[in-house]
């Protein structure tokens, strides 16, 4: 009897762990996915800024370059 009963607990450990497994697949899934939609978004705000401005990316490439300079702690 007590077989039977640490049988059936095993069995629903499995159970729950293969569940638990899928449902961390979809979750990666998601978190892919929202990575690779920020990404496009980001991107599109960075042609809106580009188009906004009339800016050309050297253009915009300098100011981030300016930009990151000035945010660069001076080393003398």
């Amino acid at each position: 009897m007590a077989s039977t009963s640490l049988e059936n607990r095993i069995s629903t450990k499995e159970k729950r762990i293969k569940e638990l497994e899928a449902q961390q697949k979809r979750v990666q899934q998601q978190l892919a996915t929202a990575r690779r939609d920020l990404k496009a978004l980001q991107a599109d705000k960075v042609n809106e800024l580009l188009t906004e401005s009339h800016m050309t990316y050297e253009d915009m490439a300098k100011l981030l370059q300016k930009q990151h300079q000035q945010d660069a702690p001076d080393y003398h």
